[in-house]
């Protein structure tokens, strides 16, 4: 458990190795495995102030070009439809694409994402676990049959090699 992301990953990386190489455990997991690709939009804030954006036009066109946004409607048979702009598909799946949609400044110029930004794919998360309000990943394993540790052996053992103050200051077990 930990509030720091490489913390975080960094001790259950090592707990799950001390797990695997621990006679007697087997199948050891976590809930931290990645989840549907995602684009990571590194903005460069010198360049997006000279180019007189912010931030929130950045993230409110690109709201706009995934989620769309409904721009009219009209009432069919007492049914009012509403009618959605967004990028299609296909330019949604592509940086390039993404690289050149172009956003309005303040003064009405068209300015490309590529101009102010990278734009990176990376696996994304398949979820954000939680314990008691700070971030958290799991890490779980089997016991097999005739062995001579226990569940809370395991984790005597586990609590005992970790010196969490000194190499993981900030993070905790559970």
């Amino acid at each position: 458990i930990a509030d720091d992301d490489t913390l975080r990953q960094r001790l259950a990386d090592d707990v799950s190795t001390f797990l695997e190489q621990m006679e007697g455990v087997e199948d050891v997991d976590r809930d931290d495995k990645p989840g549907k690709s995602q684009i990571k939009v590194d903005i460069d804030y010198d360049k997006l102030a000279q180019f007189n954006l912010s931030v929130g036009d950045v993230a409110q066109y690109l709201r706009v070009a995934y989620d769309g946004d409904v721009v009219t409607s009209i009432r069919q048979q007492e049914e009012d439809v509403g009618f959605r702009v967004l990028l299609n598909r296909e330019a949604r799946m592509k940086l390039d694409q993404l690289e050149s949609l172009s956003i309005p400044n303040r003064q009405r110029k068209l300015i490309p994402m590529k101009e102010f930004s990278t734009l990176v794919e990376t696996p994304g998360p398949s979820g954000f676990r939680h314990f008691d309000g700070s971030r958290s990943i799991t890490v779980d394993a089997g016991i097999g049959k005739n062995v001579n540790i226990t569940p809370l052996k395991a984790m005597q053992e586990i609590q005992s090699h970790f010196d969490l103050e000194k190499d993981y200051s900030g993070a905790q077990l559970e």
